[in-house]
């Protein structure tokens, strides 16, 4: 367990939530996943042990400085360098947040332990939970985010759904596009399947900005985004600049 002076970083700008404080969950790079595009880098602890990566004290300490702080952000993300809901004191900390911060609350997750009732019925309280969706099928999703061998990508989509379906804020899902990896016709009908299945309030579009893990992840171009972004549909929105 690895301790610090506090988990809150910022206020940063973020295109999609305004002024943002994060609160990081679990220390660089624990993740459920090594996404190829990553701009943390690399997963040094590829698992899906949950346990006190950052203890209570710490977390909830972080937690009451935020609320010092509060005329500062426009929203308090959960976040972390690697899979936040990895992190066992995860549902408090959201519970904790949600009671005395008066500013939304949003959480940035891969989706990967959305199987585990606790953590799914604390996301269903927050008010925008932005989970990544980068593959409609399990051939692709193996070569884009390089899961936990024991995840599969049809219990992320399920489990989506489900929250989807029993939680009170929004949820945001975002596609990474990596060229040549994601972005066939193929890929393209998976997801949109995958996304009018869940059905999600926004479809957000991104693709490779910062260095990525592994030099191989490349950028899609804006116009082949726009173009995605009409197939895809209604509630689909770009997310990185021209």
């Amino acid at each position: 367990m690895i301790e610090k002076e506090t988990l809150i970083f910022g206020p940063v700008k973020s295109r999609r939530l305004g002024r943002s404080l994060g609160i990081e969950m679990v220390p660089k790079k624990v993740c459920t996943m090594n996404c190829i595009y990553c701009e943390v880098g690399k997963t040094t602890n590829l698992t899906l042990e949950r346990k006190e990566y950052f203890s209570w004290d710490l977390i909830e300490r972080s937690i009451l400085q935020a609320k010092e702080i509060e005329d500062t952000f426009d929203v308090l993300t959960f976040t972390g360098s690697g899979e936040p809901s990895l992190n066992i004191h995860f549902e408090k900390a959201l519970r904790l947040a949600k009671k005395i911060i008066k500013k939304p609350i949003a959480v940035l997750t891969n989706a990967t332990l959305l199987d585990i009732p606790s953590i799914r019925s604390a996301l269903a309280e927050v008010d925008i939970v932005l989970p990544s969706l980068d593959a409609g099928n399990p051939e692709t999703f193996k070569k884009i985010n390089r899961p936990h061998p024991k995840i599969e990508l049809k219990t992320i989509i399920e489990n989506l759904k489900k929250l989807r379906e029993e939680m009170k804020g929004e949820m945001w899902l975002e596609i990474l596009f990596v060229e040549g990896i994601n972005d066939s016709e193929k890929d393209l009908k998976d997801l949109k399947s995958a996304i009018d299945y869940i059905n999600p309030h926004k479809v957000q579009l991104n693709t490779v900005v910062r260095p990525p893990a592994f030099e191989d992840a490349k950028p899609l171009s804006f116009e082949k985004l726009k173009k995605i972004a009409e197939f895809l549909g209604e509630r689909v929105e770009i997310i990185v600049d021209k």
